[in-house]
């Protein structure tokens, strides 16, 4: 059973998701890869976790799309089909909600290295044996050791 009012007033409603979706994507500077490639581990492994999420927006948003318009147009149907797209739609939620939990990772990481005073900002990252010294060590501050093995601000800056 076709419900076209169902339809329209969800497309009105998604229209706005979808014109913020469109303007991120281009307006907003994507990641350089080959910028940081020339970098360290540390830092290309930022970058392809930043890249590696907002690839998974994407997808997620796509996939979740077809699902819930599926099931705003066909909302009569009890189909397997239309089983089956409210069990996806209910899927890709969560994964949805966690693609947001990885983004908020990544965003409070980058908001802490770049309004931290900590002089670990804006150094290399250690290695695993010095950081495992550090964290044994007393009085060290944790945003010095939530920041000794990341990527520095300048580099994260740069791409």
């Amino acid at each position: 059973m076709l419900d076209p009012t169902a339809a329209l007033s969800y497309a009105l409603g998604v229209s706005i998701v979808h014109l913020a979706m469109v303007i991120s994507q281009n307006f907003v500077k994507n990641i350089d890869m080959e910028q940081a490639a020339t970098l360290n581990d540390i830092c290309l492994e930022e970058a392809q976790q930043l890249e590696f999420v907002f690839s998974m927006f994407f997808i997620w948003h796509l996939v979740t799309f077809v699902a819930c318009i599926y099931r705003e147009v066909y909302s009569g149907s009890i189909s397997k089909c239309g089983q089956l797209m409210r069990i996806l739609e209910i899927a890709c939620l969560v994964c949805y909600l966690g693609t947001i939990l990885m983004a908020l990772e990544a965003i409070s990481l980058a908001l802490v290295r770049e309004h931290s005073d900590d002089p670990a900002a804006d150094l290399d990252p250690i290695s695993m044996d010095d950081y495992n010294e550090l964290i044994m060590m007393e009085g060290v501050k944790k945003s010095f050791i939530f920041l000794a093995m990341r990527c520095s601000r300048s580099d994260f800056q740069s791409f």
